[in-house]
């Protein structure tokens, strides 16, 4: 029993951190990245070609963070289910733990 509700209480832990503490971590690399394409195409003369390939470095970057964040937000919703999978456990075991002493103390 002890064991469950350390688990419980290791990835309750887990999933929260992962929510609140990572989300803008992930956020980071986007911003410095299109921070260096916008230096390297900071000049007003820019020739088409020049002018295509920083829109579309800046499109490329923009749609690997949506997909970052659809893969973040599966994974906490992941993590939320298997949260509450663990809490079920936990509650259906104490439940039986209780119903079996109750028949025992009948007996």
């Amino acid at each position: 029993m002890r064991i469950s509700s350390n688990l419980t209480l290791a990835v309750a832990i887990g999933s929260l951190a992962f929510c609140f503490f990572l989300t803008p971590i992930r956020k980071r690399p986007t911003d410095s990245a299109l921070a260096v394409i916008a230096e390297r195409y900071l000049r007003k003369d820019l020739s088409a070609d020049e002018q295509k390939g920083f829109e579309f470095e800046a499109r490329w970057i923009r749609s690997n963070e949506r997909a970052m964040a659809s893969a973040f937000e599966a994974t906490r919703l992941a993590l939320l289910f298997v949260t509450l999978v663990v809490v079920a456990q936990v509650l259906t075991e104490k439940r039986l733990r209780k119903r079996m002493e109750s028949v025992e103390s009948i007996d």
